[in-house]
């Protein structure tokens, strides 16, 4: 991506999706992204908040510390899941942004739909590294759902929108 040189520039609009917590230089990276935006044009950045799939996401982390302290749980996204932190980003970057948050509720079925949830995620780097232990973690996590009668988990999400003056 900062390699990547439009053909076609200004766009209307510029989206990043889950993807600004991986950039060493954040406010640089929007302010490339800005560039790329026309007058009257708009930048959508999404990136998730606080709340990551819990409580599961807590019980799987607090599972891999008593399994394997050496291996860490690694969530890039945390560099963004506070609203303020995530402003202050757009903020460095000299583009201003409003910005939103959403809770969305999601229904679980236990176990088996939260392993999917760590495979198909930015956790499958933690459940590979575990190598045979991940069974214990899964294990601790099914007990977690079942004991505490986990029947949804929160994911939640900042958007944040800039608009180019026309």
């Amino acid at each position: 991506m900062t390699q990547l040189e439009p053909t076609e520039a200004p766009f209307d609009a510029v989206m990043s999706v889950l993807g600004i917590f991986f950039f060493d230089d954040m406010p640089g990276f929007v302010r490339r992204l800005w560039g790329w935006t026309r007058p009257g044009g708009r930048l959508a950045i999404t990136v998730l908040g606080l709340s990551f799939f819990d409580p599961m996401r807590a019980a799987f982390v607090e599972a891999v510390r008593e399994v394997r302290p050496d291996v860490e749980v690694i969530e890039p996204w945390r560099r963004t899941d506070d609203p303020a932190t995530f402003a202050a980003v757009f903020e460095g970057a000299g583009v201003s942004a409003e910005i939103e948050t959403e809770d969305e509720r999601l229904p679980f079925g236990g176990g088996d739909d939260w392993w999917r949830i760590v495979m198909g995620s930015g956790l499958r780097r933690t459940a590979v590294a575990l190598g045979d232990d991940a069974a214990e973690v899964r294990a601790r996590c099914d007990r977690f759902a079942e004991d505490n009668g986990v029947r949804e988990v929160v994911l939640q999400a900042h958007y944040a929108l800039a608009r180019r003056a026309d």
